[in-house]
């Protein structure tokens, strides 16, 4: 069930129709790190990012990986 929607999910981006800017949002919560905390340096954030999107990143980037040298000149 995974699989289909991430191959749909590459087929949409193919063909021009995916729209990134849903997929591409992050949830931001802060866990605080003493009791009471009443400052923001007592809080500590973490981001939970859309895992669908993160796989998406990281696929493209593996593959810039093996041609960026050719895109950008030194």
């Amino acid at each position: 069930m995974i699989k289909s929607d991430l191959v749909a999910m590459f087929t949409y981006f193919y063909e021009g129709i995916l729209d990134l800017k849903r997929l591409n949002f992050v949830m931001l919560s802060l866990i605080p790190k003493v009791d009471e905390a009443r400052s923001m340096k007592n809080f500590r954030p973490i981001s939970l990012i859309n895992y669908s999107f993160n796989i998406f990143a990281k696929v493209l980037t593996l593959r810039l990986g093996k041609i960026i040298n050719r895109l950008i000149s030194p």
